[in-house]
């Protein structure tokens, strides 16, 4: 997107904003989560918005010496990051199972569970390990089954 040949600085249609390069950052930061978000929801995003995401990239990052404008689009358009540490409830839905299953698992020692500020929390990678530990166990079927 550009700006439409003869647009005029009082057409409706162009937006033309003074901003700080901090309020140019605080925008991209919400700009970003709006179309993650709906992107991930299915919905359509503004053709507008890579545009508007750039030019707010290039203002926050102005005037500070070794900053990298590409390096803030790509942390501001990295995937979410999946959870490492998953509660009970988080552990219980993975599993099919409840919740007063998974607290039976760990205290049976079957599965692992640290504390986070007080609240217990069951790793990724150790809910993969007891997955495969219980995928090992199981039966096989016979071929032609």
């Amino acid at each position: 997107m550009s700006i439409p040949r003869g647009a005029r600085p009082t057409d409706p249609a162009l937006l033309m904003v003074s901003i700080s390069p901090d309020g140019a950052a605080h925008l991209l930061v919400a700009v970003q989560e709006h179309v993650k978000r709906f992107s991930r929801m299915g919905m359509r995003v503004p053709p507008e918005l890579p545009l508007m995401v750039r030019s707010l990239a290039i203002r926050s990052t102005e005037g500070q010496s070794g900053s990298r404008v590409g390096e803030l689009e790509d942390i501001c358009q990295a995937a979410d990051v999946s959870p490492k540490l998953l509660t009970y409830d988080d552990t219980a839905r993975v599993l099919r199972a409840s919740p007063s299953t998974i607290k039976r698992l760990v205290k049976a020692k079957k599965l692992s569970a640290v504390k986070v500020l007080g609240s217990p929390r069951i790793a990724a990678a150790d809910l993969d390990a007891y997955l495969e530990r219980i995928a090992a166990k199981a039966p096989t079927e016979p071929e032609g089954a």
